[in-house]
């Protein structure tokens, strides 16, 4: 108790202390200020003239106070946001990666790899390093004619591009297996990406687009990210300037040729300007031999073909019995080892022969003519051994329009969500799938404006008018009939009764007027403007390819964005064509007062719209761009855009019919959400799935493609004249798409 108290005490004399040192410290600086020395003058003449001036200026001085205040508490609220910003952004690139990788490795290794023929008779292929094909800086120290460097055995093709900074260029024959090459490159990049952030992206693309439009090589690599891999261009835009992205590029030789240098070219410039990209080009040997500019890479390796013992192996694997008249085939002709030294034409031959004699390989002919009377015998095979939903006849016919059709369009994929006009054979046709979409809009516009405004007109006046016409029946009713000399009397009786039956009448007879004669009216008239509007917005606007919508997520900054700058825009342009109109009104001789009842009805009425307007941009600008799980399923893509468009028409359209209805009224309210309904559902999807039904449409009644294409192009893949990629077909390699192809052009010449 005694040390307590002790403490107490020590704690209230330091209290003491202090308050004395305080009242100390403000009577001396008091004195001072009062009666100043001289040292002091100067100071305590600014400090009086700044406090002047703060009294005087007393509203600029709270001003800044407050914002200083604001900045000071702001400041580190910024930063924090920031930071948090900058985490979801760095969450958001994983993600981003993640799924761009799952992207290609189920395209190109699940479902080209592993289901590639040349992949289930997998051969050990020699590789060749091939000096002279590629120019470097040193090429001066090479030899010209310097003899081709054979690897070791079992190098596998990561080994070689493991050792270089820059480029590989893959060299083969045709049906070589150097694709394949490449997607084991690919497939073991995808592992080290996987497992470590910091590897690049490698990403498979085939050069044979590039010639459509000979863009810039980053620039055409952005739009093959957003065609082929729906990757939205600023995030290839990113991937590509930092560096992250590693493009194994296939299919130089399918380049139209006369543009193949000019490619090679632009790819030369794109490696200079991004020195640091490492890439891989595939090309066929011959073709590349005759361009007039070399590949600036570091390294070229050739695809070796496969050996007389690794042929005869792969035939005694397979089965003395099964393949014994290929065996015999070649024993006869030996110079059917040249025709066999492809993995992918001793794959077709293995299918197509076994227990089968060889009828094919006996006939005369040239290699080329050998290997399409070959094609032949194996689609026959593959109809006959695994027959499909579709008559023979009818698969050659689409599969031949298929084949093409691609290699017009310079595409090595089939996506059926991608199809455009360009696609169908006539000008004619193409100009039709550009003017159904237009008339469609313009019809069901017309039908949904002429049924709203019929229906809702004919009630109003049916309505109206039965309950005049019941009124009249009820006033006739109720006079009272005397004789003939004298005036008529009334009876209220009568008149109740007559007003009843005459009401009731009248309401039924102008609701059925209204439900028949109104939706009917205003049908045959939205009908008429309809075709009239939608051929005139075809004809103007209908010759413009839509392109399809990017994959859109939602995004609360940029809806909050939206809604501010619509409420912006709707407003000041309601403003200005309300003082317009009323300028307008003024100079064509209104009266003040009446001008004044105008301008208060349109005033709110333009607020009422400019509100709605400003709630649906920031819908539609809170669509957000962003990478999505990917699409494995064909048309996909057109089923996302139908669903886009119906929720983006649906709720934009509810959302600016209650507002407008809240503000202008029930006719005005279903006429704006029916107009805001039918252009966001145009806008984000809709239009793009009427052009695709379209030229689906013109196929099929040309006869070029089942309308059920879906099940075609899966019993195709069945059948193995295709295989799926994703949400993409191709032929199972591109000397079968070049058979095919040229057999329509022969079908059509006849």
């Amino acid at each position: 108790m005694r040390l307590l108290a002790a403490s107490r005490g020590s704690a209230g004399a330091r209290r003491a202390l202090r308050l004395a040192v305080a009242v100390l410290v403000v009577g001396v600086t008091v004195g001072l200020w009062a009666t100043p020395p001289a040292w002091l003058a100067g100071p305590r003449k600014l400090t009086a003239a700044a406090l002047g001036w703060a009294h005087t200026h007393l509203l600029t001085v709270t001003v800044a106070a407050l914002a200083v205040s604001i900045a000071g508490l702001g400041v580190p609220f910024v930063l924090r946001r920031l930071e948090r910003r900058e985490a979801v952004d760095q969450q958001r690139q994983a993600r981003d990666r993640q799924i761009m990788l799952a992207r290609v490795r189920n395209r190109w290794i699940a479902g080209v790899l592993d289901q590639s023929l040349a992949h289930q008779a997998r051969i050990s292929l020699g590789l060749v390093r091939r000096a002279d094909a590629v120019w470097q800086p040193d090429r001066l120290l090479r030899r010209p004619g310097q003899p081709a460097e054979p690897l070791p055995a079992g190098t596998p093709l990561s080994a070689v591009f493991d050792r270089l900074g820059g480029g590989l260029l893959i060299l083969g024959a045709p049906g070589s297996g150097k694709t394949t090459a490449l997607l084991e490159l690919a497939r073991d990049l995808l592992d080290r990406a996987e497992a470590d952030p910091t590897q690049p992206l490698p990403v498979v693309f085939n050069l044979s687009s590039w010639a459509d439009h000979r863009l810039p090589f980053d620039q055409w690599l952005i739009d093959e990210l957003r065609s082929r891999y729906s990757v939205p261009r600023p995030i290839s835009r990113q991937w590509l300037g930092a560096g992250e992205l590693l493009p194994l590029l296939d299919g130089l030789d399918e380049v139209a040729a006369a543009y193949r240098s000019d490619c090679v070219c632009a790819i030369n410039a794109f490696l200079h300007e991004h020195g640091l990209v490492r890439t891989a080009v595939c090309a066929r040997t011959q073709e590349y031999a005759a361009l007039a500019a070399l590949l600036q890479m570091e390294e070229a390796v050739e695809v070796q073909p496969p050996t007389r013992q690794q042929v005869d192996g792969y035939l005694a694997a397979a089965g003395s019995d099964t393949l014994a008249d290929v065996r015999a085939a070649l024993e006869a002709d030996p110079s059917l080892w040249e025709l066999l030294s492809s993995p992918l034409v001793l794959n077709v031959v293995a299918l197509t022969y076994q227990d089968r004699p060889a009828g094919a390989l006996r006939a005369a002919g040239s290699s080329t003519q050998r290997l399409a009377l070959l094609f032949t015998a194996y689609t026959d095979r593959m109809l006959a051994h695994r027959p499909g939903r579709y008559p023979p006849a009818r698969t050659r016919r689409w599969l031949g329009w298929l084949a093409r059709a691609m290699r017009e369009h310079s595409q090595s994929e089939f996506h059926l969500d991608r199809l455009t006009p360009d696609w169908l054979p006539t000008p004619a046709q193409q100009r039709l799938a550009t003017l159904i979409p237009a008339v469609s809009v313009g019809l069901l516009a017309g039908i949904l404006n002429g049924l709203v405004s019929g229906l809702l007109g004919g009630l109003v006046h049916g309505l109206v008018g039965g309950l005049l016409l019941g009124l009249l029946f009820g006033l006739i009713t109720g006079l009272k009939p005397t004789r003939l000399a004298e005036e008529p009397g009334w009876s209220w009786p009568r008149a109740r009764i007559g007003l009843g039956i005459g009401l009731g009448g009248g309401l039924l007879g102008g609701l059925v007027y209204g439900l028949v004669y109104g939706p009917v009216a205003g049908l045959v008239t939205g009908l008429f403007s309809g075709l009239f509007d939608g051929l005139i917005a075809g004809l103007i606007f209908g010759f413009k390819r839509p392109d399809s919508a990017e994959e859109l997520g939602w995004s609360w900054p940029r809806a909050g964005a939206g809604v501010v700058a619509g409420l912006g825009y709707g407003v000041t342009f309601g403003l200005s064509f309300w003082l317009l109109g009323d300028l307008l009104y003024g100079l064509i001789g209104g009266q003040p007062a009446e001008r004044f009842d105008g301008m208060s009805y349109g005033l709110v009425d333009v607020l009422v719209v400019g509100l709605g307007a400003g709630l649906f941009v920031g819908l539609v600008g809170g669509l957000a761009s962003g990478l999505v799980s990917e699409r494995s399923t064909p048309n996909e893509g057109i089923r996302r855009s139908a669903h886009r468009a119906l929720a983006i028409g649906l709720g934009g359209g509810l959302l600016v019919g209650l507002v407008v209805t809240a503000g202008s009224g029930l006719l005005r309210g279903l006429s704006y959400g029916l107009l805001a309904a039918l252009v966001g559902g145009l806008l984000f999807g809709g239009l793009v799935c009427l052009r695709h039904l379209a030229i689906r449409g013109l196929l099929a009644v040309h006869g070029l493609a089942p309308w059920r294409s879906v099940c075609f192009l899966d019993d195709a893949t069945e059948q193995l004249f295709l295989r799926q990629a994703g949400s993409g077909y191709l032929f199972i390699h591109r000397l079968l798409l070049e058979y095919f192809a040229d057999e329509a052009g022969a079908e059509d010449a006849i």
